[in-house]
């Protein structure tokens, strides 16, 4: 994985424009939720095995799974930004003043 991302990296340092992708709106929100998605996983994945007993086709029970997980994941990780996160980035702000960058957080709740 590592020559993987490497090489991807590479590729991007080397583009003379970056990928369309790059300036989408919805990259940069999963970007900043990426972190709170890592952390909260697997709190929700703990659930996709009660699945089974619900679905008995094991395909469509992975497929529903997978994406009830990535729908949790993508919730949870907007609730504790929303109400963990984002409190202490403008506390950070406050309490350091003016002379330090300024952290966008309105796009993500935009």
């Amino acid at each position: 994985l590592a020559v993987l991302y490497g090489g991807i990296t590479l590729f991007l340092l080397r583009c003379p424009k970056l990928p369309a992708i790059v300036d989408w709106h919805g990259f940069y929100v999963l970007s900043r939720l990426s972190y709170g998605i890592y952390l909260n996983q697997f709190y929700t994945i703990e659930f996709i095995p009660y699945l089974k007993s619900l679905i008995p086709n094991p395909y469509a029970a992975f497929s529903v799974g997978w994406i009830l997980a990535l729908f949790g994941c993508l919730l949870f990780s907007f609730l504790t930004f929303a109400f963990i996160e984002l409190p202490f980035l403008h506390m950070r702000e406050r309490w350091l003043g003016a002379g330090t960058p300024k952290v966008v957080q309105e796009k993500v709740l935009a």
